[in-house]
């Protein structure tokens, strides 16, 4: 049994003196965090992870992510507008504002910050936004004349965007998969020009 404050309170059953069968008697409590109510809305943390095959050199790819950054919401699908604030070449420290359409026509701001780069490798930071936070991270690997690009994300909601639940957490992994699906699209349909 437990109490409303979450603390686990331990019984012993005796028999009753007006009735056949058992009467509960607490002895004590004690506080069982196990017990507690997990937290309305978005989980802690989602992972949401796309690997997709283009077919373009590393270097073509690379240059659309992560050197013409303005350029993004070109195939982004989600994005209004992207920069690197100062402007400059993106490398390690830089700091990126990317305006998101969020749905309800809404917006948000994400800061992002980068906290590894490693050219035609990998290149990944933080995000941080008035109501989402966590990582990012684009990862390349040559097989041929194949790029196998990866993006993962950690992302956590807070603030009323928390309590849309599901229904974000949704809209947040197709976004990520059509963004994937449209840097290919953008990228091959460069090529044959």
């Amino acid at each position: 049994m437990t109490r409303d404050d979450g603390r686990e309170r331990v019984a012993i059953a005796v028999p009753g003196p007006f009735e056949e069968g058992l009467v509960v008697h607490l002895t004590h409590s004690t506080p069982d965090p196990s017990l507690q109510f997990p937290p309305v809305g978005f989980p802690a943390m989602q992972r949401i992870r796309e690997r997709i095959e283009i077919d373009a050199p590393v270097e073509t790819i690379w240059k659309v992510v992560h050197r013409e950054i303005a350029k993004v919401p070109r195939w982004s699908k989600n994005m209004l507008r992207t920069e690197v604030v100062g402007g400059g070449p993106l490398q390690l420290g830089s700091e990126l504002l990317y305006v998101v359409k969020l749905p309800g026509g809404l917006t948000q701001d994400l800061r992002l910050t980068v906290l590894e780069y490693e050219e035609y490798l990998r290149c990944g930071g933080s995000i941080e936004g008035l109501s989402m936070s966590g990582t990012w991270r684009w990862t390349y690997r040559t097989r041929g004349d194949v790029t196998v690009v990866t993006y993962e994300t950690d992302v956590k909601l807070s603030g009323m965007l928390r309590f849309a639940g599901r229904f974000v957490e949704d809209q947040v992994s197709q976004d990520v998969r059509r963004n994937v699906e449209a840097l290919k699209e953008y990228v091959e349909g460069k090529k044959r020009r």
